[in-house]
């Protein structure tokens, strides 16, 4: 053992043992009966503290690890709901309602139940009204995604779901799921009908080895939003771009403002910009559209011949989107960077 190590060594012996009101070992003992030494167990796991009724402070550490961006895990400065999404392992267990009847009797309630939503949120649906269920769906054709998107829009009449703040963000949070744990079974029920051979070459397996490597696993395909495929089919799109029409000329940036009129004039009375986040998100994509018009149709920065765009949400619950642009006549002159590129201290009174 080198010189540092058990420097290192020692001193970490030396914390344990202060901490614990322990003799230190001379070195000598520690390297001939080290591992009678660790058999003492001088550390405490969590579980051993908690067992034992103690009580015990945890605290998460602000330490960046190396490598990565000091500001990737900066503390969210926004109120927001989010879901924890399981492995494959944990998903035998669903998230299915046990009702328990006055009479002892358990009952189990599916998500795809009419009731789902009514027992998962009462102060939501008070009046138990039946929701979206696959009988529902089978005679009307309405998908759950329609319904949900049903429910969100505004209309004259007053909509509970609004007024619930962050409840209202976990019923979002919660029918996102359901939307997407519907379209992953759809996709497990038809993998013959994608013909998902075609994605990990069951054809060549079959003549090499007959067959000895083959396994059931489930693809997503490329049409599946955020699936590796969807993104590696973005990429070499974009890719295609920077090799055909070559580098950028312009890299714009959108960032969405919680103080815009259109944003504000649609709260309730009593709500923040952060209570709405349907609101948000409709207004940005408007705005967002009106932006690209301007520069791809009207051309405000030069004849635009290839662009394209990601949106992205930041720490503070805000979207905001990157834009590369590729022109026609290139911004190699410093008249044109400056008609293009301007700033300017924004009118208090149009802009506040």
């Amino acid at each position: 053992m080198c010189c540092k190590a058990s420097a290192n060594l020692i001193y970490f012996f030396s914390l344990k043992c202060s901490a614990l009101n322990i003799n230190f070992l001379e070195w000598s003992e520690i390297s001939s009966k080290g591992a009678t030494f660790l058999e003492h167990k001088l550390t405490k796991s969590s579980r051993d503290v908690l067992q034992r009724g103690q009580n015990m402070e945890l605290r998460i550490s602000g330490e960046v690890s190396f490598g990565e961006h000091p500001r990737r895990y900066n503390r969210q400065v926004v109120s927001e709901v989010a879901a924890v999404v399981l492995d494959e392992q944990y998903m035998n267990f669903g998230r299915d309602i046990i009702l328990h009847q006055r009479g002892g009797d358990l009952i189990r309630i599916k998500e795809i139940h009419p009731a789902y939503d009514a027992l998962s949120y009462p102060l939501l649906f008070p009046d138990g009204r039946c929701g979206w269920s696959a009988t529902f769906k089978a005679d009307t054709g309405v998908t759950l995604k329609s319904y949900v998107q049903y429910l969100l829009q505004k209309r004259p009449e007053s909509n509970v779901l609004h007024k619930a703040g962050r409840l209202f963000q976990e019923y979002v949070v919660d029918q996102y799921l359901r939307v997407e744990h519907e379209n992953l079974l759809f996709i497990r029920q038809h993998q013959t009908e994608l013909r998902v051979e075609c994605y990990y070459g069951v054809v060549d397996a079959l003549q090499e080895d007959n067959g000895a490597r083959i396994r059931r696993r489930i693809v997503l395909p490329a049409t599946f939003i955020d699936s590796p495929r969807y993104m590696q089919k973005l990429f070499h799109d974009s890719m295609v771009l920077v090799r055909v029409l070559g580098k950028p000329d312009l890299f714009v940036t959108m960032t969405c403002n919680p103080t815009w009129p259109e944003i504000l004039d649609e709260l309730e009375p009593g709500q923040s910009p952060p209570d709405r986040p349907d609101i948000i998100v409709r207004v940005f994509e408007l705005k967002l559209r009106a932006l690209m018009d301007e520069i791809t149709k009207k051309n405000v920065m030069g004849e635009t011949i290839a662009f394209c765009y990601t949106i992205e949400f930041q720490k503070r619950g805000l979207p905001h989107a990157h834009i590369l642009l590729w022109l026609k006549d290139k911004v190699n002159d410093c008249d044109l960077v400056d008609r293009i590129v301007c700033t300017e201290i924004p009118d208090l009174d149009r802009q506040p």
